[in-house]
């Protein structure tokens, strides 16, 4: 559900100023909070079941892999364990105990691919997928298996596992004014994270703050509109557990966001490989626009942004406005970098 400001943004206008093709994304794999790499082919689904090449991820989990070419037997050992399973047979053992898959292993473009859930479950570990960011996270020791009760945290209550990806967008309320007249580079910030429906959001306790700084602030003038830039440092959470985070500005409308399992994600969810994120002052309100990569904001940057905002969108002059964010002003952070956290309950 998406955010409702206490106070919103009169209008908010997205603009992309660079333009890359959209990809549909690629099975990402975590063995304990750590990405898999893969060599040559990733995991695919197949069959509404996620397939990994054989070694990659149970080699990850202390296991190791047998391959019989003469009869295309695959045996996974860890420790006492031993998995056996033949390509194309729907009967697997484990220990001297059968079991009938759903889904056989297979050859797929030369590789073998085995079922992920099966033999990771089989080696003790947990599995969750994660559908709206086609990501799979595997605890190897099986800790995660107790949690369900709706909010990320375990059994016991001592901590909370979250994990979110790229294209994943936190919805926001600022906790203090901002602005391009008034604010200084440097000055820190907060905002809450928090919908209008939801005291847990993706699994971060409700209180859960993101911290971020002003990195770039200038008032306005007779012939230009206010900028103001921020960036954003970490997840703080009410138990202290500090999550450094790349983000980018984004904001909550239907055509930049959707709602899948319950989080917002950003339509568009390939990173911003470094685009900077401006809010740029206008007589309707304040403009969201991404302008041209780099590590700073420098004034040419901000002129080629500025000039395209005047020719798209005819700013300037009397409609100029200095950015003005006021205490419970929305928006949203679009995580352009995984991250993975254990974090007190």
């Amino acid at each position: 559900m998406f955010i409702t400001p206490t106070k919103k943004l009169a209008t908010i206008v997205f603009l992309a100023l660079t333009v890359s093709a959209v990809q549909a994304a690629d099975i990402k794999v975590y063995v304990d909070g750590d990405a898999v790499r893969f060599d040559n082919q990733g995991p695919q689904m197949m069959n509404n079941r996620v397939f990994v090449p054989l070694r990659g991820v149970f080699e990850r989990l202390g296991a190791t892999v047998e391959w019989n070419e003469n009869d295309q037997t695959i045996v996974c050992v860890k420790q006492s364990k031993r998995i056996w399973l033949k390509i194309g047979d729907r009967d697997a053992k484990v220990d001297e105990t059968s079991v009938r898959l759903d889904q056989p292993a297979l050859l797929y473009r030369g590789t073998t691919m085995v079922p992920l859930r099966f033999v990771s479950e089989s080696l003790g570990a947990d599995v969750r997928w994660h559908d709206s960011m086609q990501a799979v996270h595997i605890t190897s020791t099986g800790t995660n298996s107790g949690w369900n009760n709706g909010n990320g945290q375990n059994n016991n209550g001592n901590f909370r596992e979250v994990s979110m990806y790229t294209g994943t967008v936190i919805p926001v309320i600022l906790d203090t004014d901002l602005s391009s007249n008034n604010s200084q580079v440097g000055d820190r910030f907060t905002a809450t994270v928090g919908t209008t429906n939801q005291s847990v959001y993706g699994g971060l306790p409700q209180g859960t703050r993101i911290t971020g700084h002003v990195s770039t602030a200038k008032a306005k003038t007779s012939k230009e509109p206010g900028v103001l830039a921020v960036e954003f440092d970490a997840i703080l959470t009410p138990s202290g557990a500090k999550i450094p985070i790349v983000g980018s500005l984004i904001g909550l409308d239907n055509k930049s966001v959707e709602n899948k399992d319950d989080l917002i994600v950003a339509k568009n969810s390939s990173s911003n490989n470094g685009n900077k994120s401006v809010w740029i002052g206008a007589g309707a309100g304040a403009v969201i626009a991404l302008i041209t990569k780099g590590n700073l904001l420098t004034d040419a940057a901000i002129g080629a942004a500025l000039g395209y905002l005047y020719d798209q969108l005819k700013l300037g002059g009397s409609k100029s406005n200095d950015v003005t964010l006021n205490k419970g002003t929305a928006f949203g952070i679009k995580l352009d970098r995984d991250f993975t956290a254990r974090i007190g309950a």
